[in-house]
């Protein structure tokens, strides 16, 4: 087993909730998702135009794919650019790798006057769709993190240093933290 029990526990018990259907322990148990074929190695979700890892895995010889909305693939904030993703990752062999790299442009501190976000509203002003499908893709990283957990995947969120994405994930990320200690801790590297 990949990742201890207590780890798994956490993960199949998510709290998200995406387009008011989608849980985590339920996506988990369907056969239209777990009977999909594992025929890849590499999963870049979030890549935009360099598809750095995804280009390295190929070199390597290794099955990949990737996804970006700038790539032509449906948004991700859409239901089907959500189950676009999601059984892509299904396709993926048990030791896959799935790079999380979500777009920051809603976390970061230049928007913030748009944005609405702070250290006391990290959901930022929800009226307004950019910064609302900002979080609906955070929560998304979070989702597929888990699946990808239970998958026997490995995984990552890649955000720079300044986003306060995993700030305004904090109670989604901190039971995985607790359950795991030191495997998921957050490190920030600037670039």
């Amino acid at each position: 087993m990949l990742y201890s029990k207590a780890l798994l526990d956490v993960a199949y018990s998510c709290r998200i909730v995406l387009f008011g259907k989608y849980k985590v322990s339920a996506v988990i148990a369907d056969d239209s998702f777990t009977s999909i074929a594992r025929d890849l190695d590499v999963y870049e979700v979030f890549s935009g135009h360099t598809q750095s890892i995804h280009q390295a895995a190929t070199s390597l010889g290794k099955a990949s794919c990737c996804y970006d909305k700038v790539l032509g693939h449906p948004s991700c904030v859409t239901e089907e650019g959500f189950l676009h993703i999601l059984r892509t990752i299904f396709q993926l062999r048990v030791g896959g790798l799935l790079p999380l790299e979500p777009e920051c442009s809603t976390f970061v501190f230049a928007p913030m006057v748009h944005t609405k976000r702070k250290a006391c509203n990290l959901s930022g002003d929800t009226s307004n769709p950019w910064v609302a499908d900002g979080n609906t893709m955070a929560q998304m990283v979070v989702f597929f993190l888990c699946i990808a957990l239970l998958r026997g995947l490995h995984s990552f969120i890649e955000q720079p240093a300044s986003s306060m994405m995993f700030s305004y994930l904090q109670p989604f990320l901190d039971p995985l933290f607790k359950a795991e200690g030191k495997l998921l801790k957050k490190t920030c590297t600037s670039l």
